[in-house]
């Protein structure tokens, strides 16, 4: 099931956000990075916050629910500074991110039909979107479903760490 997030998800949130973040930058071979994996759950859980209280216009979050579980989210918001930062024609359009699946239910189809179900409500209001990604799986993924990046900033994260943003139509 996809749903809007709730006051009553924000425990359960944080703890997936964590299990999420830590099992990516493990992959990713950062887990000794502790502190940005703190910002980073810290961040998306302002982010969900704002949501769920009113308190942005343009965030907005859905969370895939298996079981009585959170095992997804995906989001879009306003673009992030490496986007505008790089491309600064981007400032204003939103920015397709947070999309997350629980490690024991990546595969299954779950984050596809996040992002499918949030650029059908972007659709309703806007013309195009973008993303980023300097994570190698996320790239790939990325690259599967939108096609070849708008931009890629080359060694970005290190030599071969390249960081991509694309920037689509609806």
């Amino acid at each position: 099931m996809i749903r809007r997030p709730v006051i009553d998800d924000l425990n359960d949130l944080e703890t997936f956000f964590l299990l999420v973040i830590k099992d990516t930058y493990e992959k990713e071979g950062l887990g000794h990075l502790e502190e940005d994996i703190s910002n980073e759950v810290n961040e998306k859980m302002n982010f969900i916050k704002e949501d769920i209280e009113g308190k942005a216009d343009n965030r907005y979050f859905l969370l895939s629910i298996k079981d009585d579980k959170i095992v997804g989210s995906a989001a879009y918001g306003p673009s992030g500074h490496l986007i505008y930062d790089h491309m600064p024609e981007l400032k204003d359009v939103l920015e397709l991110g947070s999309v997350l699946v629980d490690p024991n239910y990546q595969g299954q189809g779950i984050g596809s039909d996040l992002v499918s179900a949030i650029l059908t409500q972007l659709k309703t209001f806007k013309s195009d979107f973008c993303l980023d990604s300097g994570y190698t799986i996320a790239k790939k993924i990325w690259t599967k479903r939108f096609g070849q990046p708008s931009k890629v900033l080359k060694d970005f994260w290190g030599p071969g760490y390249d960081h991509y943003i694309w920037h689509r139509n609806l």
